[in-house]
């Protein structure tokens, strides 16, 4: 008896499609073939941005990432910034002063100094 498959590649139709092959009782819904693997349901992405081209690169991310993913309405999307600044020195007075009231101004969650 000749192999399943077309007869010129000498796959079955279950491996010549890449596909695992389907044990009986196990078929999708319609039992009709394989069922599809489960769709992804979040993202989570990190990235480093310059503070030199942070306004730009925060422009694009916005404009190339975070439109994307906000483009279906069922999803609910959370977009938070971090920043981490490090002054060997210590940071002067006015910058603190000024950094401490523009993040209180602009509801920053979090804004310490140490």
């Amino acid at each position: 008896m000749p192999p399943e498959g077309d007869g010129k590649s000498g796959a079955t139709p279950a491996t010549a499609t890449g596909a695992p092959p389907v044990e009986p009782g196990k078929a999708g819904k319609s039992g009709s073939g394989p069922v599809a693997p489960p769709k992804p349901k979040s993202f989570h992405g990190t990235v480093e941005v310059p503070a030199e081209t942070a306004k730009a690169r925060l422009v694009t991310i916005a404009d190339e990432v975070i439109k994307l993913l906000a483009s279906d309405p069922n999803a609910t999307i959370r977009v938070t910034l971090e920043i981490a600044a490090e002054y060997p020195s210590g940071a002067s007075d006015t910058i603190r002063r000024g950094v401490s009231e523009n993040a209180g101004q602009l509801g920053f969650k979090t804004k310490d100094w140490e």
